[in-house]
């Protein structure tokens, strides 16, 4: 395998595992349930600009927010179907809720790249993407999206902006996975389970009464947890601070409880894994947002001709992303 297909891979297994945890959105901590505020607005009327029994295709949807708002927002008899596909190996079970009527319009098809798309020439009337086709490779992914479209079929997408409240959030919780690194909390915390599964046993209690080691191991993972706990409280975006904290005590209990050491490692090695992921997802957000003269340059030598572009806020007024139409040429 080579390296970029290494790449690929490992950006795919870990939009996977986030997606089967059953996140509706890739933006957990800055909103909760589905979109709202000027994107919905913005899909409404797209969705108005389609023909009737349009046939619609959304690239890179994640647990389908995109197809849940439009089974929502479409007027009646506008929708034949939805495909929706992904990279990562997406199976929302929010579809498997829905009446045998509206589970028929939506077909989500995980592991199926942007660049090379399983679908027909000229077959839909909208190709669309929420905070999606800008993490592909866009010489590939948009010429595939100009493929697929009808001759004056519609683009439609909501792009990562880098003033926006998601990259705010994505770069303060990008600080905290660097302060989790460099405080060594893991690793000490590791050695803490070893303490205190030596203690289970009498003679382990007698040892560690003369071990100086373990008493300063403990002094320095409780002031580093109270520095944890002091990061927290300050941070718009605790909930990765939260998850280390609560595995760590989980992970000390059980080595306490059971007498082993490794079964509380075996959570911090778990633990270690979903960090590294959350990075690769912080990252890759940060690095595909868009600013105006990236915008500028996004459509240029694909052939379609931009129609609309503004920014879009939450319902509080906080910036969420861009909002850009183009069209095939009819």
């Amino acid at each position: 395998m080579g390296e970029q297909e290494a790449l690929l891979a490992e950006r795919r297994d870990s939009w996977s595992n986030y997606w089967a945890s059953g996140a509706l959105h890739s933006c957990l901590g800055s909103f909760d349930g589905n979109y709202a505020g000027d994107v919905v607005q913005a899909w409404r009327s797209a969705l108005e600009s389609l023909p009737g029994d349009a046939v619609v295709l959304d690239i890179a949807t994640g647990n389908g927010a995109l197809p849940a708002l439009f089974l929502a927002e479409a007027p009646a008899g506008r929708l034949a179907a939805v495909e929706a596909v992904d990279l990562a190996m997406v199976r929302p079970d929010w579809i498997q809720s829905l009446d045998a009527d509206k589970r028929a319009l939506v077909n989500v098809r995980g592991g199926v790249k942007a660049e090379s798309l399983p679908f027909p020439d000229a077959h839909f009337d909208m190709a669309c993407s929420q905070f999606g086709i800008e993490y592909t490779d866009l010489s590939r992914s948009l010429a595939e999206a100009a493929r697929v479209l009808k001759p004056g079929g519609l683009l439609a997408l909501v792009l990562h902006d880098p003033q926006s409240l998601m990259c705010r959030n994505a770069s303060e919780e990008r600080g905290h996975l660097a302060w989790v690194r460099q405080s060594g909390i893991l690793e000490m915390s590791a050695r803490m389970c070893e303490i205190v599964a030596r203690a289970a046993t009498p003679e382990g209690r007698a040892a560690l009464a003369n071990d100086p080691d373990a008493d300063a191991t403990r002094e320095k993972l409780n002031a580093t947890m109270a520095e944890l706990a002091l990061r927290a409280k300050d941070s718009r975006v605790p909930d990765i601070l939260g998850h280390v904290q609560h595995t760590i005590f989980h992970a000390i209990q059980i080595s306490q409880q059971s007498g082993a050491a490794e079964n509380g490692k075996e959570g911090l090695d778990w633990l270690g894994s979903q960090l590294d992921e959350s990075e690769l997802r912080l990252v890759e957000l940060l690095d595909c947002a868009l600013d105006e003269a990236g915008l500028d340059q996004f459509l240029a030598g694909t052939g379609f001709i931009e129609e609309s572009r503004r920014s879009l806020a939450f319902p509080g007024g906080e910036r969420l992303g861009w909002w850009l139409t183009a069209r095939k040429p009819a």
